[in-house]
């Protein structure tokens, strides 16, 4: 199972890499691939030298000292005025007279509802302090939750590699734009970036645990864990599916019973789910029933991202919303779905748009996040323009780090390393890009979809980092042996 799941990732990857520097973009691509390599030279020869260093507690409390300021410095330097999604959410969070005052919003887009609940709970904390500071405090909200992710990040990788890994980790974190810039957009993008990556820490708990007890308790926090993060953003639920296909299919039990835990756990979820929903109803019960008329389903986004380049589109949304009720909304989705999946066939198109489409997804090493920036912004000035207008720099900053991601995550497809932990963060960590690419493939897209996936993408490059380290070592070895045999 491991040499077919890793030749598939292999292919699919290496054929993305071949696809992004085929793409046209406005940058010179070739400088961007040889930066890349350079890029991951250089990082791994830190990696090494950091590696010799005596780490200790305060080092790492200095460098988060330093990422917190950073961010907070970003947080008003590029603060905006909440506009298109999470603005809607923002403006109905502050409205105090109703649970829901938005219906006809919050019942197309139920799924922004616990956003919005959360950010009331924390504005009610404002209004008892008498303060004004709204857009701040949904700020500091946000960096909590980027923040948290970070910690979980570095946590894992202390485990798996140790303290000098994890510090390395750290401060490979600190220099990418991605956790400063999404400070000041307060969405569902970031505020659920911690709940993938606690819970493959909950399962490396789970997976170095003793005993029936402790193994039941984690099977319920992943499940537990999960769902609170598709609340947020339904797509966390891929790397629960990652967790349980390693599990069940890659993981190697030495006792064949405790199959069971992985089982276990589906039908937690299942229960947890159900148990919300009833909940859900009990709570919104007096929205219930515009939410069951207006509320967009799944087949929707299948609608967008089978047309055109898959990205969100304005006669696809009114399309849906012409019919009332949930049933009308899918059985006119269904048919839009086939037309559109009609003009993608014969196969040769269909690969085409399916290559483009994820072209048009990982292309963009900066999430988008200079164009939602530019929206409303409250401040200008020289650093404001190197990232709204004059920002070759910044976007070939992003890009390099971008295709050196997807080059590691192909040179971690060589890691045979069998210590329990290094192979479950390698498995489960591509096994959820392979389920992000899949999705995707069909779902609607955009760039900042990625963002929540942002603290696995720093486990398979720390992965993918250390392999090339090995792979160097091992060619050092080589050249010394061959040296030696010619002298001799």
């Amino acid at each position: 199972m491991k040499k077919i799941f890793n030749s598939l990732f292999f292919i699919i990857i290496t054929y993305l890499l071949y696809n992004l520097f085929r793409y046209n973009a406005k940058i010179n691509k070739t400088i961007v691939y040889v930066i890349a390599v350079i890029y991951i030279i250089a990082i791994a020869f830190l990696y090494k030298k950091i590696d010799k260093l005596k780490v200790n507690k305060y080092m790492f409390m200095v460098m988060f000292i330093i990422m917190l300021l950073l961010q907070i410095m970003a947080g008003y330097v590029f603060k905006v005025f909440p506009s298109w999604d999470f603005g809607v959410i923002y403006r109905e969070a502050l409205k105090s007279n109703e649970l829901i005052n938005d219906v006809k919003y919050f019942s197309i887009y139920p799924n922004n509802i616990p956003t919005l609940m959360i950010l009331k709970l924390i504005f009610s904390v404002v209004n008892l302090l008498k303060g004004k500071f709204f857009i701040e405090s949904a700020i500091g909200l946000n960096i909590i939750a980027i923040d948290v992710s970070i910690i979980f990040s570095v946590l894992i990788i202390n485990k798996v590699y140790g303290k000098n890994k994890a510090f390395f980790s750290l401060i490979f974190i600190l220099f990418t734009p991605l956790i400063y810039l999404s400070v000041p957009i307060f969405y569902t993008d970031t505020l659920s970036m911690p709940f993938p990556i606690i819970a493959i820490y909950l399962y490396i708990l789970f997976r170095n645990s003793e005993g029936k007890r402790k193994k039941i308790i984690f099977s319920f926090s992943i499940a537990f864990i999960t769902l609170l993060g598709m609340n947020i953003k339904p797509t966390v639920v891929i790397v629960y599916i990652a967790i349980i296909i390693y599990d069940i299919f890659i993981n190697k039990y030495e006792k064949k019973r405790e199959i069971i835990y992985p089982i276990l756990s589906i039908v937690l979820i299942f229960a947890l789910i159900n148990i919300e929903k009833f909940i859900f109803k009990v709570v919104f019960s007096d929205y219930i029933e515009q939410i069951e008329n207006n509320s967009f389903t799944i087949t929707q986004h299948l609608v967008m991202g089978l047309h055109n380049d898959g990205k969100f589109n304005q006669k696809d949304y009114e399309y849906t919303l012409s019919f009332i009720g949930r049933a009308e909304k899918t059985r006119g989705d269904i048919e839009k779905i086939k037309e559109y999946f009609g003009k993608i066939l014969p196969l040769e198109n269909a690969i085409k748009f399916f290559t483009h489409k994820e072209v048009l997804l990982w292309i963009d090493g900066n999430y988008e996040l200079n164009i939602f920036l530019a929206h409303g912004y409250y401040r200008t000035g020289t650093i404001q323009n190197l990232i709204y207008k004059n920002n070759t720099i910044y976007l070939y900053i992003s890009q390099v780090q971008r295709i050196a991601l997807i080059i590691l995550m192909i040179i971690a497809c060589f890691n045979k390393n069998k210590a329990k932990n290094e192979e479950i963060i390698n498995y489960i960590s591509r096994i959820a890009i392979l389920g992000i690419i899949i999705f995707f493939a069909f779902w609607e897209i955009n760039s900042r979809y990625l963002i929540n996936y942002f603290p696995v993408f720093i486990l398979i490059q720390i992965v993918g980092i250390n392999e090339v380290n090995k792979l160097a070592e091992n060619l050092k070895e080589k050249c010394i042996k061959t040296k030696n045999n010619i002298l001799n």
